[in-house]
């Protein structure tokens, strides 16, 4: 059950520094832990990858998954869509959820760190945001670069 993908996953996201537990990656970064996490469909074969960026001086949690994150996302954008409906976990499939980590979560994760990324996607989403994130930035209680 998503073996091969988790494997695939971890050999991206591992010499990036992230750490796995089950089906939930974590980096440890200065100011925010970066989440990754497979979430499985409940009626269908599909799955999501969900994105998230903790930050440490919003929270206690030093295990944070995706769903509870500050701000939060997931791999979108062609094939990756459909995948939430049905994924069988060839090899096409998971090359193409690996090559969107590169090429999306990397980026994003970079992003959300400064205020103008948080606040884009903030801007974007208003649901990927935390009401303490939203305090945070208005308030000024949270520095970001």
């Amino acid at each position: 059950m998503l073996k091969h993908l988790i494997r695939r996953i971890h050999s991206v996201l591992a010499p990036l520094g992230f750490a796995r537990v089950g089906t939930t990656w974590r980096r440890n970064h200065t100011i925010a832990f970066d989440v990754v996490g497979i979430s499985q469909a409940q009626f269908s074969s599909g799955i999501t990858v969900r994105l998230g960026v903790y930050f440490k001086n919003l929270g206690n949690d030093t295990n944070p998954v995706a769903e509870c994150c500050h701000l939060r996302t997931h791999l979108q954008g062609g094939d990756l869509d459909a995948y939430a409906q049905e994924f069988d976990e060839s090899e096409e499939q998971t090359a193409q959820v690996a090559a969107a980590l590169t090429s999306i979560a990397q980026p994003w994760f970079e992003a959300m760190k400064t205020r103008s990324g948080a606040l884009a996607a903030m801007a974007q989403d208003a649901e990927s945001a935390s009401p303490q994130l939203q305090d945070a930035i208005t308030y000024g209680s949270i520095q970001l670069a």
